[in-house]
């Protein structure tokens, strides 16, 4: 996301080489940058591994080249007017097309209990196109409830993304251990076991449709806001 979390957290690590980061609003980075510096550290920008790309995410996709990564972390805005594109079968397909054979892909996909369409929207999305997807859960104090949902895939049927690889992730946090306070081989577990059958009765009804989705929407913001946002794209185009 523009706000450079993600970034942040990546770049700490010297198993990353080469990190692109996509946003279509310069404005968001520039205003990260200067109003939030320990999300949007400088040290972020002087990073040789860094690349910053200013370009709509659904148009990036179609350029890139194909199986050039490793991991793509997918951190949509809202499927409203730009962002609606990011929630498409095309993209996901885009973004299988991406990804390498031992890679993985993981994309927030909102709250089960708070936004449930946008939680079956992705993982419908993803499993339309990759054998394995998994959801899981983390917490994150910034969101309602404090708990909001993820989900991974990956192109191996093999895989099995919720069990841990204990020796590696042992080594990881013996290389790392002043860098991690909330990571480890039993969080990660919990991750995924923490999905409840509430959760998974929501993913069992399919994707819904695109009324569906953006509904979910009116129904936490508003109708003011809907007509806003509404305006907004009439403007624009």
């Amino acid at each position: 996301g523009g706000d450079g979390g993600i970034a942040r957290e990546i770049l700490k690590y010297k198993y990353f080489e080469r990190l692109d980061m996509v946003e279509i609003d310069q404005v968001v980075v520039d205003t990260c940058q200067k109003f939030l510096p320990r999300v949007f550290p400088a040290s972020i920008a002087q990073d040789d591994r860094f690349h910053l790309f200013y370009e709509d995410a659904a148009t990036f996709v179609t350029s890139a080249e194909s199986q050039s990564y490793d991991l793509i972390i997918i951190d949509a805005s809202d499927p409203i007017g730009p962002g609606a594109s990011l929630y498409t079968p095309t993209f996901y397909a885009e973004i299988k097309r991406l990804l390498r054979r031992e890679g993985a892909v993981v994309a927030q996909c909102g709250s089960f209990f708070y936004l449930p369409c946008v939680f079956r929207t992705v993982y419908h999305g993803l499993s339309a196109h990759f054998p394995v997807v998994m959801p899981y859960s983390c917490f994150t104090a910034v969101y309602p409830g404090g708990s909001w949902n993820l989900a991974i895939a990956t192109l191996r049927p093999s895989d099995r993304p919720e069990k841990p690889h204990s020796r590696r992730i042992r080594g990881f946090l013996a290389d790392q251990q002043e860098q991690l306070s909330f990571y480890d081989s039993a969080v990660h577990r919990a991750a995924f076991d923490s999905i409840p059958p509430l959760a998974r009765n929501e993913l069992a009804k399919g994707p819904p449709s695109i009324q569906e989705l953006q509904a979910e929407f009116v129904d936490i913001y508003g109708e003011a806001w809907w007509e806003d946002e509404c305006s907004g794209r009439n403007n624009s185009e």
